[in-house]
């Protein structure tokens, strides 16, 4: 996993006055346990703390969302990782930022970084190997000028870069996207995620393309309201895996069997300790199976007799709402929350429930 520390705001760092470095760290055993942080930046990020420090690198950020690791000749194995940098003073519309990133044939030992990309503000990038093996780059316009996804592609896994457009299909308002190659047994698509709005961070939306990004002949909203970051992943073998900081419980309708089960994961807050260990969780999914994951604004809510609504409620609201679609259970638990609370209730805008 790779990760970024910082000691500064981001304004400040573009200013100069601190030090973003980049480090990783690995598991052999799913998750559960994390090697001591290797620390990269002088490899891949050159600010004032390494010995390429007159490239006056600033800011730094990888991906968000994943990486990727080649599966096709000759760079099988390669793991790249997209990411973005500053350079020098700031500049208006933050036109000094450049999406790049960086690559290890040899599982971490060793890295090296790909070329900047020439647009200026390019920015959060995330990335896929298309069917060919080619590299594809899905990358944030910072400055907003055009409100479409910025598109870097290389035929040489990142070593250097073919061509960089924009895509009209992929409106966004700037923000974070995703996007994955989905392999399935009967046919491969490219998926792209991210609010489909050009003004407002809002309509969380699935594409997919059968040419690897020509077209996008597929489309279809998840969620209508305020939405930002996303990230895809393919899940196979209908299981999931869960991992928790400090959360309340996960529960997992199991429709075949009509039982709803909680999930408790122990873990502290991330961050709270350099070392701190957390544990991954393998659960079967089918079809029909609901999952509800939530804060603790929705169990320690307090209605005018100081009562809390507590956890029965949403087991008892689970069971009986686990047909309806995800929206329409998570009406019921803002609708079940606001009786609660005497009409205290924000739709929507509580800190509440995610399912």
């Amino acid at each position: 996993m790779f990760y970024n520390t910082g000691d500064v705001s981001e304004q400040d760092m573009r200013l100069g006055k601190g030090t973003r470095e980049v480090h990783f760290i690995t598991s052999i055993d799913q998750g559960k346990t994390w090697s001591k942080p290797t620390n990269i930046t002088n490899q891949v990020h050159f600010n004032s703390s390494t010995d390429q420090a007159h490239r006056d690198w600033r800011t730094n950020a990888t991906t968000p969302g994943h990486a990727l690791q080649f599966k096709n000749t000759p760079y099988k194995g390669r793991i790249y990782v997209p990411a973005n940098h500053s350079k020098g003073d700031p500049i208006k519309g933050f036109n000094e930022y450049r999406t790049y990133g960086f690559y290890t044939d040899d599982h971490g030992k060793h890295f090296k970084v790909s070329p900047d990309l020439k647009t200026p503000s390019s920015n959060e990038a995330i990335g896929v190997e298309l069917s060919d093996g080619r590299l594809m780059l899905n990358i944030r316009e910072q400055n907003g000028s055009t409100k479409t996804r910025l598109i870097a592609l290389s035929s040489s896994a990142g070593e250097k870069w073919d061509t960089e457009f924009f895509d009209n299909e992929l409106i966004s308002p700037v923000c974070q996207s995703s996007i994955l190659l989905f392999e399935g047994s009967a046919d491969t698509i490219l998926l792209y995620s991210g609010p489909n709005s050009k003004s407002q961070r809002e309509r969380m939306t699935i594409k997919g393309s059968f040419d690897e990004g020509k077209t996008w002949s597929l489309k279809k909203e998840i969620y209508s309201g305020t939405t930002a970051y996303s990230d895809l992943v393919q899940v196979n073998k209908n299981e999931i895996e869960i991992s928790a900081a400090a959360m309340p419980p996960t529960y997992l309708f199991n429709a075949k069997s009509n039982k709803c089960e909680e999930i408790m994961i122990e873990g502290l807050p991330l961050g709270g300790l350099k070392d701190e260990k957390f544990s991954m969780l393998k659960k079967s999914f089918q079809k029909g199976d609901v999952l509800v994951m939530l804060s603790d604004g929705l169990p320690e809510a307090s209605n005018e007799n100081n009562e809390m609504y507590d956890y029965d409620r949403i087991v008892d609201l689970i069971k009986k709402n686990h047909t309806k679609e995800p929206e329409g259970i998570k009406a019921e638990f803002f609708k079940s929350l606001n009786s609660w609370l005497n009409g205290g209730c924000l739709l929507y805008t509580s800190d509440a429930a995610d399912e």
